[in-house]
């Protein structure tokens, strides 16, 4: 069988749908897997995803790309956003699978530094991979993750 490349987004605290897709899939050590963001927030083990995917980096190739939930995570996480905003978009779901509803005690460093790690995008010679929009006149080493996701008219 030779190496593959397979994309999936938008895990959202989903870690069992995520362990019986990389089942199915029989993911090899020579594939790569591009995971396309929003790991967390709305399923019910945020912190389950975010420990398999530490735990695929040994499996196989892992390419991972910030969405926009897991940017709401880390700027809660570095005090730049209010917990109560991240929590208006999903984050309760998240911090209940760490525990504590209330608060960021028990998000475990190897996470947000996961998190830290993702990309805005990725390519290859055949594909572009991105959670939501890219800015198509700039190139992909001076993407912002700011670009909005609709269309410039």
């Amino acid at each position: 069988m030779s190496a593959r490349t397979i994309a999936i987004g938008d895990i959202h605290g989903c870690s069992i749908a995520l362990a019986a897709r990389i089942d199915a899939i029989d993911l090899q050590p020579d594939d790569t897997l591009v995971t396309l963001g929003d790991y967390v927030d709305k399923g019910l083990d945020s912190k389950g995803v975010l420990d398999f995917l530490l735990k695929l980096e040994t499996r196989c190739q892992l390419i991972s790309l910030i969405g926009n939930h897991d940017a709401v995570m880390l700027g809660a996480i570095d005090h730049q956003l209010s917990i109560e905003a991240w929590k208006a978009v999903g984050g309760t779901a998240t911090l209940q699978s760490y525990g504590d509803s209330e608060s960021l005690k028990d998000i475990p460093v190897n996470h947000a530094k996961f998190l830290r790690r993702c990309r805005l995008c990725h390519e290859t010679p055949p594909h572009f991979f991105v959670h939501a929009a890219y800015d198509p006149e700039r190139s992909l080493d001076q993407q912002d993750e700011a670009t909005p996701a609709t269309p410039r008219l």
